[in-house]
């Protein structure tokens, strides 16, 4: 269990923390939903699911372009980006 976390980029300290204040199941679920999602911050994710509880509930992933469109906001957005 150890290892997966600092494996995900999550400091020693942190990890004991994680461990010492979530059950191994919580820790176990948190570690496939960041499997399953491909997070491009994986250690910020799994806390996140932790500390926010969406273990119970998957949070709706937003598809974000790839390009440069994701920057383009506002009223006039649809204009801008096509």
């Amino acid at each position: 269990m150890l290892d997966s976390l600092v494996h995900l980029g999550i400091g020693p300290i942190r990890t004991r923390a994680l461990v010492a204040g979530y059950t191994y199941d919580q820790i176990n679920q948190a570690l496939r939903l960041t499997e399953r999602v491909r997070p491009n911050n994986p250690a910020g994710y799994l806390i996140q699911a932790l500390e926010g509880e969406w273990i119970a509930s998957v949070p709706p992933c937003k598809q974000v372009p790839s390009d440069g469109r994701r920057y383009v906001v506002g009223p006039y957005a649809h204009i801008i980006g096509s």
